[in-house]
């Protein structure tokens, strides 16, 4: 089966990656022809060469002058717009508004004039030469000349460079695509963007937004070999080169809202900045020559040393070990060797670290309301600089989140081309995109409409988005049972608390989520929920006070709207006291032997902070009563100790039922509720126990 001709590109301002859909229904990244997947934003014009991507890069220290980095965040910006960082663009000849890079090339020499051309003129022609000869003439030189080439332009041929690469790898040219296109991105970027990529022969299906890249790439079948809730509040860090996005977002079965985001100027190049002060610190202590990273005297030495350390992050982000340097000809002559581990690195890059957390934090805080860590169920990275996991272990232990909250780092996929590999996984969404939208028939109306509105989407997100603003719900409808049940998920229903574990078996007043419900609670759809929604959920009702003897019974289930909230305690640590005896075990809460004599009461340690989730019933929607049908479990036990001894007889099992409950909510508000057991494998509408059936109107 031949590889689908689409493909989806990750367009950053210093790496670009391709993915494309194999023949196992899998997005994979692919590489180039160098056998990059990274390959650098760079463009390179050397005599009448041009170097594109990581061939590129080398020119920054030989050939800086004619080299193109950075150009795509400069899409659509006019010379007086551009940051008053970027100094190596001028004004354009034709138009003094546009920007344009200006480089040394050399045009190929004109075709030499062959010995047929002169014996063909006609005599007496005014072109024919006063003196004919039988030989050619000679091959002249390159002419020298100077090239000015737009943030567009270039954009432009990299994308084809890039598209190339793809088209070589399918074997066929590619009739979909679809691009990344930064948060930040005015309309007018957005279609310089379009532009550029029409001029490089894309058939460009959508600019797809990187937080949406990424949510497609997450909510994927292969996302995760674990099983993992389809309703879940995702934490994405997308760290690029020069700037830092920040998005909070809810998950609702494969829908997506976002909570909030925050871009910042910090990035990989502040990562690049902290390591260059170290290293060059380094080199002037072993060579006792000065290296300033700052100095414009120094700028092809820093050059170099910015090359190197790409190496050494790598390195450091998919190995403990300690990570080596090395730059031949460093300065003066000298060359320059090091070495730096895990640890090392870790301190340095501390202040970036505490960045990142300071953001995330006033992220969460700025919410309506506010959203605690523990509510955040995933952690999301994208970017090389996210590969690091020092910055992972720094978010975790500083920003206060669960300990069993998932990321790529906890299930070990980061490394090695896994699914969670920061540096993939917008590309791999964007094939993903790209694949679902040139499914599309374009043979019919509806279809045609469809793809230009997704078209019309990439140009003019700002203005669409205030449009098309999605309806979610705000609190969240829940179950709750009385304290005479205890409730618990079933093999095959979907995880009610939404991690995946047991809804509980728990002893009644102990949970502060059962005291703060009134009973065990079960959430059915819950808030930031686009609309119109619909969920279903199974779970086991074990009731430990119902007759072993009854056949049947009624359940009652109360359907509340509620508002989710962390309640925190305090409580004091385990004291740790040791005895005298150096190899004597530690003696913890006043167990064993102690030396009270060398407890200091000053020397307590701080409350710590212990946090519950709970609930708070805000409006009573309605209650259902639903039938069960129970086996007399009295019976049954009787039946399988009829041959054994009173010894070896066992406790009565506890009468339980599977219970499924359905809800379907319409954008209006509307909302209905169905209700009942599910008996043998048998859902209620396939010949379980009775259905019943609770509707509430919209407002």
């Amino acid at each position: 089966m031949a590889l689908l001709p689409v493909v989806g590109i990750n367009l950053g301002n210093s790496y670009a990656s391709i993915a494309v859909f194999t023949k196992e229904d899998v997005a994979e990244c692919i590489a180039n022809q160098d056998g990059e997947r990274q390959i650098a934003c760079a463009i390179a014009f050397h005599g009448e060469e041009i170097y594109i991507g990581n061939q590129a890069k080398p020119h920054l220290v030989k050939n800086s002058k004619n080299t193109v980095v950075g150009f795509r965040n400069l899409l659509g910006l006019k010379y007086d717009q551009l940051p008053p960082s970027v100094t190596n663009l001028v004004p354009h000849p034709d138009d003094p508004s546009l920007p344009a890079y200006k480089v040394d090339i050399l045009q190929p020499a004109p075709k030499p004039i062959s010995v047929r051309s002169a014996v063909n003129t006609p005599q007496g022609s005014a072109y024919q030469s006063p003196a004919q000869s039988n030989v050619a003439t000679p091959l002249s030189e390159p002419i020298p000349a100077t090239r000015y080439l737009t943030p567009l332009e270039a954009t432009s041929i990299f994308l084809k460079y890039l598209t190339q690469s793809a088209e070589e790898f399918i074997g066929a040219p590619l009739t979909a695509a679809v691009i990344t296109v930064p948060p930040f991105f005015s309309p007018t970027q957005r279609s310089a963007l379009l532009q550029a990529a029409r001029d490089a022969s894309i058939p460009v299906l959508q600019l797809f937004e990187e937080a949406g890249a990424a949510s497609v790439t997450t909510t994927s079948p292969t996302w995760s070999s674990i099983p993992i809730s389809a309703d879940r509040t995702q934490l994405l860090i997308d760290i690029g080169h020069s700037s830092t996005t920040i998005s909070l977002l809810s998950l609702r079965s494969g829908l997506v809202h976002s909570l909030g985001n925050s871009t910042h100027s910090f990035g990989g190049s502040t990562v690049d900045s902290l390591l260059l002060k170290h290293f060059s610190s380094e080199f002037t202590k072993k060579t006792r020559i000065p290296l300033d990273p700052t100095s414009p005297a120094d700028g092809r030495s820093t050059t170099k040393l910015l090359l190197a350390l790409a190496h050494t992050k790598r390195t450091i982000s998919a190995s403990p070990s300690a990570a080596s340097l090395s730059v031949e000809s460093l300065k003066d002559g000298l060359d320059f060797t090091s070495t730096i581990n895990r640890l090392r690195f870790d301190l340095l890059a501390r202040p970036f670290y505490s960045s990142i957390s300071s953001a995330i934090l006033d992220l969460l805080s700025s919410t309506s309301p506010p959203t605690d860590p523990t509510s955040v169920d995933e952690i999301v990275y994208v970017g090389g600089t996210a590969s690091l996991p020092g910055l992972d272990e720094h978010i975790l232990t500083s920003c206060g989140f669960r300990e069993d909250i998932d990321s790529p780092f906890a299930r070990g996929v980061v490394v090695g081309g896994g699914v969670g590999d920061p540096t993939t996984v917008l590309a791999r969404g964007c094939a993903l995109q790209a694949t679902l939208l040139s499914d599309i028939p374009t043979d019919t109306e509806e279809g045609r409409q469809l793809l230009t509105a997704f078209a019309e989407s990439s140009e003019h997100a700002e203005e669409q988005l205030k449009q098309r603003q999605a309806i979610v719900t705000a609190k969240t409808i829940g179950l709750v049972f009385p304290r005479s049940f205890d409730a618990v998920a079933a093999p095959n229903g979907d995880a009610a608390n939404g991690n995946g574990d047991a809804i509980g078996v728990v002893e009644v007043g102990v949970d502060e989520l059962t005291k703060s419900a009134g009973g065990i609670y079960v959430p059915l759809l819950t808030k930031e929920t686009p609309l119109p929604a619909r969920r279903s959920v199974e779970f086991v009702l074990t009731m430990p006070s119902v007759n072993p003897d009854a056949e049947a019974m009624m359940v009652l289930m109360e359907i509340w709207e509620v508002t989710e909230a962390i309640k925190v305690e305090k409580r004091k640590p385990p004291k740790e006291i040791y005895t005298d005896d150096e190899d004597a075990d530690t003696v913890k809460d006043g167990e064993g032997k102690k030396d009270t004599d060398e407890v200091d009461e000053d020397d307590e340690e701080d409350e710590i902070e212990v946090k519950h989730p709970v609930i708070e019933k805000n409006a009573l929607i309605g209650v259902l009563e639903v039938p069960i049908k129970l086996k007399p479990v009295r019976k049954e036990a009787d039946v399988k100790s009829k041959k054994k001894s009173k010894k070896e007889s066992k406790p009565l099992p506890t009468p339980s039922a599977t219970i499924e409950v359905r809800a379907v909510r319409d954008a209006k508000g509307g909302l209905v509720v169905e209700a009942g057991q599910v008996v043998q494998g048998k859902s209620m509408d396939e010949g379980g126990s009775g259905k019943v059936v609770l509707q509430v109107a919209s407002t």
